[in-house]
């Protein structure tokens, strides 16, 4: 969770020096580099990891990316915890999973969170980029959907095949809408270096591997109330090393929010299992 959270400042820091899109496509072309040749295709689902691929490693990080260049990598920390009450009405409308009263009040709870957040004085004619964020956190949401279609397929392979497809995706978009990125990569020097490494290696390799490791070895109830500690990294992560304000709507809207995807994870830890195992973090 240190490690996943930790990837907001890292991506806030990152962006500052090189494009988004190229950075992300870089990350996942290291990534499929590193597993596919040691993982079996999964041929009969490689239409469903074309469109997890499209929404997560294009639209999800993308938005995310675009947003966190305006707002601070704290925040996005926060609102990006939306995704799971998102996950909890499609689940509903989707496969007829209804919540119970106590996961409509951790829904409700979180939103209202979000909205404290959002509503701070401070992002004032900033509305564009926090709903991009919002929208990411929609767009993983989606995916879910997808990882439920997918349901038997290795972990590791999702995300090997995953970065596979999105490579190029991400690598065409970085072609479209961005340009100078040897010379941005070239003044970056060991940060943009640094920043590959961090996304490509701890965050997918290091961490996932471990995460699944986690999951073999220990039931899941008893994991998934820990995942609420990686936004609360990621707050710490912003304010230490970035020096990112640390406001009172912070902590009232960041309690709101947690509590409420804590009321979820608890009542229902599958939920959040079932796509965690899959899920590239930010």
């Amino acid at each position: 969770m240190m490690v996943w959270g930790g990837n907001f400042a890292v991506m806030k820091t990152a962006i500052e020096y090189v494009p988004p899109f190229s950075l992300l496509a870089l990350r996942y072309a290291l990534v499929a580099l590193v597993l596919v040749p040691f993982i079996k295709v999964p041929r009969e689902h490689l239409k469903q990891i074309f469109i997890y691929a499209f929404l997560m490693g294009g639209l999800h990080f993308g938005f995310i990316m675009t947003g966190l260049r305006y707002v601070d990598a704290a925040t996005v920390a926060l609102l990006t915890q939306v995704g799971v009450p998102f996950s909890t009405i499609l689940a509903a409308v989707i496969f007829k999973d209804y919540p119970g009263w106590r996961r409509w009040l951790g829904i409700g709870l979180a939103f209202v969170g979000a909205a404290v957040i959002a509503g701070e004085p401070r992002f004032e004619g900033e509305a564009l980029w926090i709903g991009m964020v919002v929208f990411a956190a929609l767009v993983w949401a989606v995916g879910n959907t997808q990882v439920k279609a997918m349901s038997g397929v290795d972990g590791l392979a999702l995300n090997g095949w995953m970065a596979l497809f999105a490579a190029p995706m991400l690598a065409l978009w970085s072609l479209i809408f961005e340009e100078g990125q040897v010379d941005a990569y070239v003044a970056a020097g060991w940060i943009g270096g640094a920043a590959l490494f961090y996304q490509s290696a701890m965050v997918t390799l290091f961490g996932y591997g471990f995460w699944f490791w986690l999951m073999k070895k220990y039931p899941i109830s008893l994991l998934m109330p820990f995942t609420l500690l990686g936004p609360t990294f990621g707050v710490a992560a912003g304010v230490l090393f970035l020096g990112e304000p640390f406001t009172y709507n912070m902590i009232v809207g960041g309690v709101m929010t947690l509590g409420g995807v804590g009321i979820i994870v608890l009542r229902r830890p599958s939920l959040l299992a079932e796509t965690k195992r899959y899920r590239a973090e930010p």
